[in-house]
């Protein structure tokens, strides 16, 4: 099933992912993923240059079980669509959190407006 489907335009999604990053922070969603080996593709995304695709056993390592279930739940999905969303959209999140490969501060993430992001297309 592809993933526009099961997410419509995405923004849902996103709204759920921000939540988290925004509850939880972005360093450590970054630092779960890091742990999840994906070191190199939260280096790109990051910095200049194109970002790397993540894993959604990845991303759902990253997320843990609770906040998985807790987006599915909320978005009358499974976990492992879930991750599989999130790792085709959070690049591109991230690639635009982090202009010039700084961590934005709280006031940063919450004004953060991520709305022109062509989350359909990611998801397809």
């Amino acid at each position: 099933m592809a993933l526009d489907t099961v997410f419509g335009d995405g923004s849902d999604l996103l709204d759920q992912l921000m939540a988290v990053i925004r509850t939880n922070g972005l360093m450590d969603l970054l630092g779960g993923l890091n742990e999840a080996g994906a070191v190199d593709q939260t280096t790109s995304w990051m910095g200049a240059g194109p970002n790397e695709p993540i894993a959604a056993d990845q991303v759902k390592d990253a997320l843990g079980r609770t906040r998985s279930e807790q987006i599915a739940t909320a978005l009358n999905t499974t976990p492992d669509q879930v991750a599989a969303g999130v790792a085709r959209i959070l690049p591109a999140v991230v690639d635009r959190l982090t202009p010039g490969g700084n961590y934005p501060d709280h006031a940063a993430l919450n004004a953060a407006d991520l709305s022109d992001l062509d989350l359909g297309a990611l998801l397809r």
